[in-house]
């Protein structure tokens, strides 16, 4: 006689408290829950199949997957980051799915962060910058091209200025050749110029102009004007910027993709230079 297999459910591992709800977002609420296993926090996000049937397929698996698992699967097939928000396990039932993430203890997201302050210093905004940066070439290297980064989805521990980069519902494999303008779905706030023009969208340049955009936002406390160069021509008369940011924000920001720099080209620019980690 054969042994039943236990399978394994939600609610077998963890606890999902219904009265903590941690976040909202277009693809679903986001719930504390505790570990029944260990008794550590969780964050367990709860999409409604109903509102989300955009799916990819990946490698390994018979039948494609939701957007956000697919991506964050692909994430766990390399080391570990500690820039990029972690999923332990995902589940599907007849109405949902449920993602059970990290929960990183004492975090705010990037806006709320950055709104109560009005901006930051540079010093600051270098320090999260650098991370940043970091977070979005790992995606890159594990083939994930993350379209929506604005400061609502990056987490701020607060006391150690840690960040991690979360929600990938947005997201996409990553095509060497391209995008269509229209297969991109990130905010207009991280949304890239080329969008505009009806031309390919390619990941490294659309994420550098985001992060350009972002940088903006932390230092000014404003997004740029979408899609015009008013914002980054009227840095001339913002003499609390140093000379090395201003420049940096053009070249990430600048128009013509293929003039915006690589990742690398951005972490070894001399405005980082002017900080030590």
């Amino acid at each position: 006689m054969y042994a039943v297999p236990f399978i394994y459910t939600l609610e077998s591992k963890y606890e999902l408290l219904e009265d903590k709800v941690i976040g909202l977002g277009g693809s679903g609420k986001v719930y504390k829950g505790i570990s029944k296993w260990d008794g550590n926090p969780v964050a367990i996000k709860r999409i409604n199949k109903q509102d989300h049937e955009i799916t990819l397929k990946i490698p390994g698996y018979s039948k494609p997957l939701i957007t956000e698992v697919a991506l964050m699967l692909q994430l766990k097939k390399g080391p570990f980051s500690r820039y990029v928000i972690e999923m332990f396990d995902w589940y599907e039932t007849k109405q949902f799915y449920n993602l059970v993430l990290e929960y990183p203890l004492n975090s705010i997201s990037l806006r709320r962060f950055v709104t109560r302050r009005r901006k930051l210093s540079e010093n600051t905004a270098r320090d999260l910058m650098f991370q940043a940066v970091l977070a979005v070439e790992h995606c890159l290297d594990y083939g994930v091209f993350h379209t929506d980064l604005h400061a609502s989805n990056f987490l701020v521990q607060e006391s150690t200025l840690g960040l991690k980069l979360i929600d990938f519902g947005l997201g996409h494999l990553l095509k060497r050749g391209g995008y269509k303008s229209y297969e991109f779905r990130g905010a207009p706030c991280c949304t890239p110029p080329e969008i505009q023009t009806g031309g390919k969208v390619r990941a490294m340049p659309a994420n550098v102009w985001a992060l350009g955009a972002l940088l903006y936002f932390m230092v000014l406390g404003t997004y740029p004007f979408p899609f015009n160069k008013f914002s980054l021509d009227n840095l001339n008369g913002k003499k609390d910027l140093s000379k090395e940011i201003c420049h940096l924000l053009r070249w990430c920001m600048a128009m013509d993709p293929s003039d915006r720099p690589t990742l690398r080209q951005i972490l070894d620019h001399d405005w980082f230079k002017m900080f030590s980690f």
